[in-house]
């Protein structure tokens, strides 16, 4: 714009005094460019300093505290469930109003009974019929051990008659013996008389005493004894073979079969009263099952009615915010005539004595949320009041995003609150938590907005006297506002903390030295690499031909962790096409990436600075030990 006012005020000078003046006003108009233009190189840091001057922050020794910020909602860290305790699905038949103070006894709810009712009565029916069959299976046990009773007496009179009958006919055994015995010598004895006889008979014949006729009487006698001697010897050898003999096996057989008999009896009747006494367990088992049943089903009944157990006020489960099972869309308030399944969360009483801040915190971070950790509290309700609490408890589980955001990992951090003004807090206000994760002491820091990444290299744009340069820095640890650095500036520089606009820093390729003192180095071409990355090319090539070997053949694994101790530092291709560890592919590298400590604890920014971040606000979020 000036040379152009200058240009036309030398054609309208020329026009009016001609070319003789016009050629001195160029003379001059020159000598002016020309010196505007010294004083403007004389003077470019100055003016530098000046723009970028509200930019600029010191880089100082400080303390500050390492934070992350989560969002939940404030909850009763005691409070009494209300439940449904009834099996079946029912219905609400009268609730109380939500935010209603109840106190002991107080009914909070009731569900309708006539399903449970019906049950109930045939129940009640069941159990009657269950009774009068244990009672004629009872009768039916005490009936069959009384004719248990009387078959074994029986049996028993069957074993002892036919025991008598076997004594008697060893006792009649014995006579027999004795009467054949008797008979037939009583035989032999008539037998040899009448030999004598006839003998003498014959003599006294031949000598005329006797006559024929006597002596042949005397001889028919003889045949006849003969004969009754056969008969008696007959009779014994037929008795002692045959009929004692077949007696005897009689009389054993009827007291083997009697007391067979008997066994066979108590068996049956064993087997008849284990029936009996199984029929009466299981009608005591059907009896007990009804009873139980019954019992169960007035238990449900009484179920029905809830009333309160302690002193609290009323909040619906609904309001709460959390999935009792219900499906789909359950903020719709309970009401009457509201379907609720078994143990579904209805209500609860809330001890607000004693609060409590439910929080999310990203999977990545929740190693390092630890219990006893210190944490503020913001309400959004309250005005942004503050309070303070503990860490108290880590879910186990992490929790995903559901369908809106499936890669979503997030654990749930309780916070116990310790102070502030409890009293005002109400379950399901939402809240921040603001988590004291660790500390830096007395560390060389510089504002996060200040450090820029450019592949595996961090920087910051320092003033170096009248300009401002690209200086590599070595970060530690950060929060949300500061940055540890441990290597490449020093106490008192002046950084940056906005990306510098086209023209204020003149981009130049990376110093050596500088790249060393921060641990890195400069490739074949030319670009910067980690140091710790010179070491993977021999370590591969030790691995595939010919490094440590197993006994199998394998390479075996570095076991100086090498390979995977670097494997944070490998250098990513980002959406620019540069390579470098900003995981997040940030457009225009202001945000940094996650750093790695010299303990190889990797440090991550908890909440993300924009670009725009002003000094002010900067210095407005710091927390320095100095100024607590």
């Amino acid at each position: 714009m000036a040379a152009q006012k200058l240009h036309t005020y030398l054609d309208r000078t020329s026009a009016r005094r001609g070319g003789a003046m016009a050629l001195v006003v160029t003379l001059i108009v020159v000598g002016l460019l020309a010196a505007a233009g010294y004083f403007a190189m004389r003077s470019g840091g100055d003016s530098i300093d000046v723009a970028a001057r509200r930019d600029l922050a010191t880089a100082s020794n400080r303390s500050f505290d390492i934070n992350t910020v989560a969002s939940g909602t404030i909850e009763t860290r005691n409070r009494v469930e209300i439940r449904s305790r009834v099996e079946a699905r029912s219905t609400i038949s009268y609730i109380i109003d939500e935010g209603t103070l109840v106190k002991p006894g107080d009914v909070l709810l009731r569900l309708n009974t006539e399903t449970i009712e019906q049950e109930i009565a045939s129940q009640e029916l069941e159990v009657a019929n269950a009774v009068a069959a244990k009672v004629n299976a009872e009768n039916d046990l005490k009936n069959q051990v009384d004719q248990n009773e009387s078959n074994l007496r029986k049996a028993n009179l069957k074993v002892d008659l036919a025991e008598l009958a076997l004594a008697q006919w060893e006792e009649e055994d014995k006579k027999e013996i004795i009467r054949l015995d008797q008979a037939y010598a009583s035989a032999e004895r008539n037998l040899n008389r009448l030999i004598e006889k006839v003998d003498e008979s014959r003599v006294l014949t031949e000598k005329g005493y006797y006559s024929v006729d006597r002596l042949q009487l005397d001889e028919i006698e003889l045949e006849e004894a003969k004969a009754k001697i056969k008969t008696a010897e007959l009779d014994r050898q037929i008795y002692n073979e045959y009929r004692r003999a077949t007696s005897k096996a009689q009389a054993e057989s009827d007291l083997t079969e009697a007391k067979a008999e008997r066994e066979r009896q108590k068996r049956s009747d064993e087997n008849t009263l284990e029936s009996r006494q199984a029929t009466l367990d299981n009608r005591i088992d059907q009896l007990r099952i009804r009873d139980e049943r019954l019992a169960k089903l007035r238990s449900q009944l009484e179920m029905c009615e809830v009333r309160a157990p302690n002193d609290g006020l009323v909040v619906y489960a609904t309001s709460l915010g959390e999935n009792n099972g219900r499906g789909g869309n359950n903020d719709t308030p309970l009401q009457v005539g509201t379907e609720v399944r078994y143990n579904e969360l209805i209500m609860i009483i809330p001890d607000t004595g004693e609060m409590r801040a439910r929080v999310k915190v990203n999977e990545a971070l929740s190693g390092k949320v630890q219990r006893g950790q210190h944490a503020t509290i913001t309400v959004n309700a309250l005005g942004k009041q503050v309070f303070t609490g503990v860490v108290d408890s880590i879910g186990v589980l992490a929790e995903g995003g559901g369908w809106r955001d499936p890669n979503r990992r997030e654990y749930t951090v309780f916070v116990t609150i310790t102070s502030g003004n409890v009293g005002a807090l109400k379950p399901s206000m939402r809240c921040d938590a603001d988590i004291q994760l660790g500390q830096v002491s007395d560390a060389l820091t510089v504002p996060v907005p200040a450090v820029f990444t450019d592949g595996p290299v961090r920087y910051v744009y320092a003033l170096d006297g009248e300009e401002i340069k690209r200086i590599p820095v070595k970060v530690g640890k950060r929060s949300n506002t500061y940055a540890e650095i441990l290597a490449g500036i020093e106490n008192g520089a002046r950084v940056l903390v906005r990306k510098p606009d086209t023209g204020e820093v003149e981009e130049a390729a990376w110093d050596a030295a500088q790249l060393q003192l921060v641990g890195l180095s400069v490739d074949d071409q030319g670009n910067p690499i980690d140091e710790s990355m010179r070491m993977m090319p021999a370590m591969m090539e030790t691995s595939e031909g010919g490094g440590i070997m197993g006994s199998g053949g394998r390479t075996a694994p570095n076991m100086n962790g090498g390979m995977n101790g670097n494997r944070g530092n490998m250098p990513r291709q980002n959406r620019n096409g540069e390579r470098g560890g900003d995981r997040q592919g940030n457009r225009d590298g202001n945000q940094p990436a996650p750093e790695r400590s010299e303990n190889g604890t990797s440090e991550t920014p908890v909440k993300a600075t924009s670009e725009s971040t002003s000094a002010s606000e900067t210095t407005t979020t710091a927390k320095p030990e100095a100024n607590r």
